[in-house]
């Protein structure tokens, strides 16, 4: 790989374009927000993993919530659900 398309795929990497929450994801972010003052959570990330399901395919959960044991949840929240989103969950 050529030193520009090493950069240029690197820039791709990084760059990751930040969404606003709608109004749904707002309101599910304070209760987050609640169950983590709680105890019952450990943290919550807001967009911040993308998984890879296959060639030209990729899954980016609303919420990633780490449990109090470490485990990891995603979260999705929808006020309807289109056919390509029903097909990756």
């Amino acid at each position: 790989m050529t030193r520009s398309k090493l950069q240029t795929a690197r820039a791709r990497l990084m760059y990751r374009a930040k969404r606003t929450m709608n109004n749904n994801e707002a309101a599910y972010e304070g209760h987050l927000a609640l169950l983590k003052k709680a105890g019952q959570i450990a943290e919550f990330w807001y967009e911040a993993f993308t998984f890879k399901l296959g060639p030209d395919c990729r899954y980016t959960p609303d919420f990633v919530v780490q449990l109090p044991d470490g485990e990891l949840e995603c979260h999705e929240v929808k006020g309807f659900w289109r056919d390509d989103a029903l097909v990756k969950i």
